[in-house]
């Protein structure tokens, strides 16, 4: 058997036929290790170059599908300089995504798969499995997931070329089945949020320090943008003002001098007008028509009104206190106004006054604020309404300035002839004071210089909207945004000097005195204070403030007490006279 196979293998050799020496071996029983079909040495550098291969195709399948198509877009738009050069790159082969994907994969199973035969051609089963095993996971998976996590866009961008040409080549296999994925499961078109969790990232953009840093979004720039988000789901009534607390004026309001003080200082340019019931609204005020009016013509303001249009004019729409807030922006810019009157689900009121179900009035400016999340503060606001959903909360807004409707106090002297007594006022009232006021008995034996003090003294009137009686007073009519404070409606306070006797004229006084508060109510002509014209510092121990619409006459101890020196002068000459006349009258007699 050795004879035989000796002078096969001699036939063989002399042959020079490595196949035939072999098979020789092969026939003897013998089993002959296959032979690599390269050299060790080459083998080596094909198999490293195969991993950076399946490097390259694991990295950019993590990398490159990590990249969302609508990302892409944004930073081709809005990135830095270089991102925007290296995504612009990276969209056309990134926009078929299934397509990009049986690439990478086909190319990494097929890169990995020649690893494998590779090194197990040049070394044993055992050591070929560990070495091509380890050589794929860490140079060929991880290390290159690794850096494609963090430099995905610049790496794809620089090795862009490569999977163009490993596209062309695996065309054909990886097509096919690029579309029967597309059938199944769709073309990727992206990742896309809805409303709420695009909230959540921009809370996540400024909550996060790192986040805040990268983006540059601070927290009132996430107000704002959550604002815009959120304000499609309120409607017209979580933001309007309601009826009861807008700032109208009846239509048939003459446009004196103190209407038109009243107007200038609200800061509204835009009022509604109502007939009637103030749920009847029949047109709106522009103030701006108001500069060429002359008060002395007491205009009325129907007449005023007309030119617009008259009731239900051109510049008066309704809208469902239902809508929201989307829908009225663009009602506003359709419209081109700026103030819409708010109605229920009954449906505006129709011109014949049925059905008249007004529930507010709400602006452009109550829009925008509600896009803004903020309050929206213009140089004439002293008292805001905070609207917020269900809900209306004041608050005291301060000036950044100076009050810029202080200037209308030069115009206030033209008001004095409204608040001036009457010619029978002033004669009841030197008649009552001078009977039933111990402190003018002396003033009343001189009428023309009582009649002179009472003349100067100073009127003081409080319509019935600006008493602060309870707790639950509510700025009444007109209003919104202009509550007077209780303090303005005290005439004495305890504790705090007063110069002044009050007497009232109209209306009534509320007055709480004593350790236990003990109420009492002056009506007219009654007076209280009347010390402080004696005594000095006088410092009342109660309170009084005027409750309802009240008139009251207020006399300074200054005044006072000029009055009587005058008086006290008329005296004096009056003496004088009288013992001239004395003097005189007996020489006379003695001619006789």
């Amino acid at each position: 058997m050795a004879s035989t196979l000796d002078a096969c293998v001699a036939a063989c050799g002399a042959a020079a036929d490595a196949a035939c020496a072999t098979s020789c071996f092969t026939s003897a029983g013998y089993e002959v290790a296959p032979q690599p079909f390269l050299d060790t040495t080459p083998s080596l550098v094909l198999a490293s170059c195969l991993i950076m291969l399946s490097a390259l195709f694991s990295g950019l399948t993590l990398g490159l599908m990590s990249l969302d198509p609508v990302g892409l877009e944004i930073i081709a738009e809005g990135g830095a300089p270089e991102d925007r050069e290296y995504a612009k790159a990276i969209i056309p082969v990134r926009k078929n995504g299934n397509l990009l994907l049986c690439t990478l994969l086909l190319g990494n199973t097929a890169v990995n798969s020649m690893i494998s035969i590779l090194l197990s051609s040049v070394t044993n089963g055992a050591i070929g499995l560990v070495t091509s095993t380890l050589g794929i996971v860490v140079f060929g998976e991880i290390t290159p997931q690794a850096l494609c996590s963090r430099h995905g866009l610049y790496i794809g961008a620089k090795t862009i070329w490569i999977m163009k040409m490993f596209i062309a080549l695996l065309f054909v296999v990886a097509y096919p089945i690029s579309l029967i994925l597309d059938r199944i499961l769709g073309v990727d078109i992206g990742t896309f949020h809805t409303s709420d969790e695009l909230k959540h990232l921009v809370r996540v953009h400024v909550e996060n320090p790192e986040g805040a840093t990268e983006s540059g979004l601070n927290h009132q720039d996430a107000t704002m943008l959550t604002g815009v988000l959120e304000y499609k789901s309120l409607t017209v009534s979580d933001v309007m003002t309601t009826l009861d607390k807008v700032y109208m004026i009846d239509i048939s309001t003459k446009l004196s001098f103190p209407v038109l003080m009243e107007i200038y200082k609200s800061g509204f340019t835009r009022i509604p007008v109502y007939e009637g019931t103030r749920s009847n609204i029949v047109g709106i005020l522009f103030t701006k028509d108001l500069i060429l009016i002359d008060p002395d013509d007491e205009i009325e303001l129907s007449a005023l009104l007309a030119f617009h249009g008259g009731a239900h004019g051109g510049f008066l729409r309704y809208i469902s206190d239902t809508t929201t807030l989307d829908k009225v922006f663009i009602e506003f810019k359709n419209a081109r106004m700026h103030l819409l009157c708010a109605h229920d689900e009954h449906g505006p009121p129709r011109k014949d006054g049925l059905n008249a179900v007004v529930t507010g009035i709400i602006t452009l400016e109550d829009v925008l604020e509600a896009l803004l999340k903020d309050e929206i503060v213009d140089e004439t606001d002293n008292l805001v309404d905070v609207n917020e959903p269900s809900s209306i909360v004041e608050r005291r807004v301060g000036h950044r300035g100076a009050d810029p409707t202080k200037f209308l106090s030069v115009f206030e002297h033209k008001m004095v002839e409204d608040l001036k007594l009457g010619e029978n006022e002033v004669s009841a009232i030197q008649a009552f004071l001078s009977s039933n006021v111990p402190e003018f008995a002396t003033l009343g034996k001189y009428p023309k210089v009582l009649r002179k003090l009472i003349e100067t003294a100073k009127v003081e009137e409080h319509d019935e909207t600006s008493s602060s009686d309870s707790d639950n007073s509510t700025a009444g009519t007109p209003g919104v945004h202009r509550a007077r404070e209780y303090e303005e409606d005290l005439l004495f306070k305890p504790g705090k000097p007063s110069d002044h006797f009050a007497l009232v004229l109209q209306g009534q006084v509320r007055v709480f005195a004593g350790s236990e508060d003990f109420e009492s109510e002056l009506g007219p002509w009654s007076y209280i204070g009347q010390s402080a014209l004696t005594k000095e510092p006088y410092v009342p121990d109660f309170r009084a403030y005027s409750c309802s619409s009240t008139r009251v006459l207020l006399i300074n101890r200054t005044d006072y007490k000029a009055a009587l020196a005058s008086a006290a002068v008329k005296a004096m000459g009056a003496g004088a006279k009288r013992r001239l006349r004395e003097e005189v009258k007996p020489s006379a007699d003695t001619e006789d």
